[in-house]
C-alpha cells in the first residue's frame, strides 16, 4: 500500500523498540538448537515430559526457521545490528537442509510452499546474502496435485488454495506462475457457492476449530459456516483473487469472484450497536458474534483487504468502506479489547503493524495514534527472562493453567514481533507482509 516508508516510532519509543529488536536477534541466533527448544518448552509452561512441535526441527514459515530467516534478512536491510549478518544466511541454509524430510504438504504457513516463498523473498530483497531457492521439484508436485481431480484442498490462506495462490503469484517463472494461478482460480471457482447476494465459500464442519465447536452446542457447525477471517476465510480469498486479476491471469473469472465475494462480505456487516463490523463466521439463521480484533479475524484485517482490493481493481467504494471500518477499529477503546498475545496473527504487534500500514497509505493521524498505542502495548508485554527475549508466543490452556506455544516464530512469536518493530523504526518497507495479504 505504501509508495514510501516513514518510521512511525521516534525518540525514547524508538530506542526501546531498537533494544527489543537487538534482544530478539541475540535470542533467535541460538533458538534452533535442540537443547534450547526443550528449555523453551519448560519455560513457556508446556509439559516437559511430552514432545511438542516446538521441540522439533521445523522449517515452516509460521513457526519455524524460514520465518526466522525473514526476520534476520530485514534486520540486515535495516542496518541496525551488523553483528548478526551471517545468522539469517545460516538459518536459511539449515531450512533447506531439513525441509525435504519434514514438510510433506503444500500449505503456505506450515508446508513447503511457505518455506520456498520465504527463501525466494529473501533472495529477491537481500540478494547479496541469500541464494535462490530451487523450486523445480516443488512446482512439479504442486502442478500434479492441482491437476488431480480427486485431490481435495481447503481454500484458506494458512493451509489451502489461497496460500498456494500467493506462492504462485510471486513465482519468477512466468509459465509456471500462470499455470499455477490458473489452476488455483478454477478450483476456487468450482468450490464457490452463489446466492442472491453474491458469492462465498463454505468451510466444512470437519475443518472448523475445536475451540469454536467447544463454545457452542453440539451440532452447531454440522453444516459448516462461512469463515469471515483473513487467515481462513472469505476475505483472504477475495484479497488473493484481486491480486491475480491485477496480474492478468484469468481476469474475467477472478474479477467476477472478487466482485461477488466482496458484495457478499459487505452485505453481512454486523448492524449497530455491534462493536465490530464483522463476526468470526456466519451461519444462516444463527447469531453472528463480533470477531476478535486482529489481523487473522476481525475488522483490522478485513478492512485492509477491502482497501487493497479496491485500489487494485479501481473500486473506490470498497476503499471508502474499508477506510471507514479501519478508522472505527483504530478508535476502539483499550478496555474494549482484552489481549494477552503479542504476535502478528492475533496479537498486539499484528495490530500495530496493520495500523502502521494504514497510516503509511493514508497519512491519517488516527492510524498513527492507534499504531503507536499498540506498539507501546507490545513493548510493555515483554517478560524478561522468559520465552524468547521476553516474548512468550501464543497463549493456550494446559490442564487449567496458562501455557504458551511457538514463542520463536513468525506468526505467533518473537520473529514476527521483531519484524513488526523493524517496520516501526526503519525506512525499509516491510514487503514481507505480502504473505499476510497486506501489500
Amino acid at each position: 500500500m505504501a509508495a514510501g516508508w516513514t518510521p512511525i516510532l521516534v525518540g525514547s519509543a524508538r530506542d526501546k523498540a531498537v533494544d527489543a529488536i537487538a534482544d530478539i536477534a541475540r535470542a533467535l541466533a541460538d533458538v534452533l538448537t535442540p537443547e534450547r527448544r526443550r528449555a523453551l518448552a519448560r519455560e513457556t509452561g508446556l509439559d516437559p515430559t511430552r514432545r511438542h512441535r516446538q521441540d522439533r526441527e521445523d522449517p515452516s514459515l509460521s513457526r519455524g526457521s524460514s520465518g526466522i530467516a525473514i526476520f534476520f534478512g530485514y534486520l540486515e536491510l535495516a542496518g541496525l545490528d551488523p553483528s548478526h549478518g551471517s545468522s539469517g544466511r545460516d538459518i536459511a541454509q539449515e531450512t533447506q537442509r531439513i525441509a525435504a524430510s519434514t514438510l510433506a504438504h503444500p500449505g503456505l504457513f506450515s508446508g513447503f510452499t511457505g518455506m520456498s516463498w520465504s527463501l525466494r523473498h529473501l533472495h529477491v530483497n537481500v540478494p547479496q546474502t541469500y541464494v535462490p531457492c530451487d523450486t523445480d521439484e516443488i512446482d512439479t508436485v504442486l502442478l500434479d496435485l492441482l491437476r488431480e481431480p480427486r485431490m481435495r484442498f481447503g481454500f484458506d490462506l494458512i493451509s489451502g488454495l489461497t496460500g498456494i495462490g500467493l506462492y504462485a503469484l510471486d513465482h519468477p517463472d512466468e509459465k509456471v506462475r500462470r499455470e499455477l494461478l490458473t489452476l488455483v482460480v478454477h478450483r476456487l471457482k468450482a468450490s464457490s457457492v452463489d446466492d442472491a447476494v453474491g458469492t462465498t465459500w463454505i468451510r466444512p464442519s470437519e475443518s472448523i476449530s475445536p475451540k469454536w465447536k467447544a463454545a457452542r452446542p453440539e451440532g452447531y457447525f454440522d453444516d459448516g459456516c462461512v469463515d469471515l477471517g483473513v487467515a481462513h476465510g472469505l476475505p483472504g480469498i477475495v484479497g488473493l483473487l484481486a491480486l491475480i486479476a491485477k496480474a492478468d491471469v484469468e481476469v474475467e473469472i477472478a474479477s467476477e469472484l472478487v466482485g461477488r465475494g466482496t458484495r457478499w462480505l459487505l452485505a453481512h456487516r454486523l448492524p449497530a450497536p455491534s462493536t465490530a463490523a464483522f463476526g468470526d463466521y456466519f451461519i444462516p439463521g444463527r447469531p453472528t458474534p463480533p470477531a476478535q480484533h486482529a489481523w487473522c479475524y476481525g475488522d483490522p484485517g478485513v478492512a485492509a483487504i477491502l482497501i487493497q482490493s479496491g485500489r487494485v481493481l479501481n473500486e473506490p467504494q470498497w476503499v471508502k468502506q474499508g477506510l471507514e471500518i479501519s478508522r472505527h477499529a483504530a478508535a476502539r477503546t483499550p478496555h474494549d479489547l482484552p489481549m494477552v498475545d503479542t504476535g502478528l496473527c492475533h496479537g498486539m504487534a499484528g495490530l500495530a503493524h496493520v495500523f502502521n500500514r494504514m497510516y503509511q497509505y493514508t497519512g491519517d493521524p488516527v492510524f498513527s495514534l492507534a499504531s503507536r498505542y499498540w506498539y507501546a502495548r507490545t513493548l510493555g508485554a515483554i517478560r524478561p527472562g522468559r520465552g524468547v527475549a521476553g516474548w512468550l508466543g501464543t497463549n493456550t490452556r494446559v490442564r487449567g493453567r496458562d501455557a504458551w506455544k511457538y514463542p520463536e516464530g513468525f506468526l505467533y512469536g518473537a520473529a514476527g514481533v521483531g519484524l513488526a518493530l523493524l517496520g516501526a523504526v526503519s525506512e525499509v518497507e516491510p514487503r514481507w507482509d505480502r504473505v499476510l495479504l497486506l501489500s
